[in-house]
């Protein structure tokens, strides 16, 4: 029975670390380079969701490290001189802020995605200082219910530390770190994953730091689950959360590559959000990735039961993610475009594209909040895109473009007839008398 509830455990640990890293990494899709641009009118939906995300380049990648293990010891020292309670006082006040957030943002994601057969009214809020935009806020219906139920949840887990209310506030926060760190390349991840393997190891093996910091630390920066749910005291099996978001963000870059290659592949197929988030293209190298997460997963656990101590998850999942991406690259002849891959193209383009869509904004207000608006967005089910067998060409049917294009047309029309053309006055002939 006792190994049984063991198992009941190392499962739920394992399906709660893969699932934050399954929805971030579609949350985190955007146009690939590859891929088309699409002329969008005012009220397009489909650039609304573009995910707002912070490059990670290899210089960072070399420093990430070296921030860690500063961030660690400190943590460390503050446990010594400071005290368990004053720390985890201080911690609990700024993950309860975080938390609040990061809870809204997903418990309205999950909404509106059960609301995509019909259309949501969103509400934008731009800031704007001398035709430059500073920040655009959406909101949607389901936002309202989120912030509801993200403030109920922060008071109960202030109040009761309970581990399921931890648990959401981690996996929330985990799902949007995911989406929000974007790797710029594979040789980026490569560096980052190797440098967190030997982190990892000297903090867990060499010191007790690792340990230390991960069982005091009373705040959700980890999952867990009790060994032995039917006790009358628990004991918890831990996952720390740099586990999931550290390999995470370089599954995300492995789905992201394969949205690029599909492109790539048929480049007349425009990009649609709501297509690629459904899944409907190739995805070798994220489902190697996924593959290689859940072995190296499992390996810890089994490791960890086997020795009856900690184990660095880094140390197994840093080369089974690598190592995944690699074996498919040399499977498909694609090793040197993998790492040939960077996403600094994409990135340039769309603050191209950002900066042209900041003009029309830049007319109503020259400084201040600018814009209020209201935009329904109509996320009507798009057709299978059809392909020529003669000649490989791909043809596009979405009525969303036709019906966007109607609407342009209208109101071309409607201003064309507003506009009275002015009639010239006849010029006056005067006759000279003879």
């Amino acid at each position: 029975m006792q190994l049984e509830m063991i198992q009941l455990a190392y499962a739920v640990i394992g399906t709660l670390a893969v699932i934050p890293i399954y929805y971030g990494s579609y949350a985190s899709l955007k146009r690939p380079s590859s891929a088309p641009k699409k002329q969008q009118s005012a009220d397009d939906s489909d650039s609304d969701d573009e995910p707002d995300t912070e490059s990670l380049s290899s210089s960072d990648a070399y420093i990430f490290p070296i921030l860690g293990s500063a961030v660690l010891c400190t943590l460390y020292a503050a446990f010594k001189f400071l005290g368990r309670e004053w720390v985890n006082f201080l911690f609990t006040l700024y993950f309860s802020l975080v938390g609040t957030f990061g809870v809204t943002k997903t418990t309205a994601s999950i909404l509106n995605s059960f609301l995509r057969p019909q259309r949501i009214d969103r509400i934008r809020f731009i800031l704007t200082h001398r035709a430059k935009v500073f920040t655009s806020l959406g909101f949607t219906p389901a936002h309202l219910p989120a912030i509801m139920f993200a403030c109920a949840l922060t008071a109960y887990y202030s109040w009761s530390k309970h581990w399921i209310a931890a648990n959401i506030f981690a996996l929330s926060l985990a799902t949007n770190a995911i989406q929000l760190l974007a790797l710029d390349s594979f040789k980026t991840g490569s560096i980052l994953l190797a440098g967190l393997f030997f982190y990892d190891i000297f903090f867990v093996f060499g010191t007790d730091v690792m340990v230390t910091v991960a069982k005091g630390l009373d705040v959700p920066i980890k999952i867990l689950f009790p060994r032995d749910i039917m006790a009358a005291k628990y004991q918890f099996t831990i996952l720390g959360l740099g586990d999931i978001v550290i390999p995470g963000i370089f599954i995300a870059l492995a789905l992201r590559f394969d949205l690029y290659n599909y492109h790539a592949r048929f480049p007349r197929i425009q990009y649609y959000k709501h297509r690629a988030r459904t899944g409907a293209f190739p995805k070798p190298y994220f489902m190697a990735t996924m593959t290689g997460y859940v072995l190296g997963l499992a390996a810890t656990v089994g490791v960890m039961h086997t020795t009856g101590r900690a184990q660095p998850a880094l140390l197994y999942l840093s080369p089974a993610c690598v190592l995944s991406v690699v074996l498919t690259a040399l499977v498909r002849g694609e090793l040197k475009a993998a790492f040939a891959y960077s996403e600094d193209t994409s990135d340039k383009s769309k603050k191209d594209d950002d900066k042209t869509s900041d003009k029309p904004v830049a007319d109503d207000k020259e400084d201040g909040i600018s814009v209020e608006e209201l935009v329904t967005e109509s996320v009507t089910p798009t057709p299978a895109v059809e392909e020529s067998s003669s000649d490989g060409d791909v043809a596009d049917a979405e009525e969303g473009d036709s019906t966007a294009a109607e609407q342009i047309e209208l109101t071309e029309a409607m201003a064309t007839k507003d506009k009275k053309p002015q009639r010239k006055k006849p010029k006056k002939r005067g006759g000279r008398g003879r």
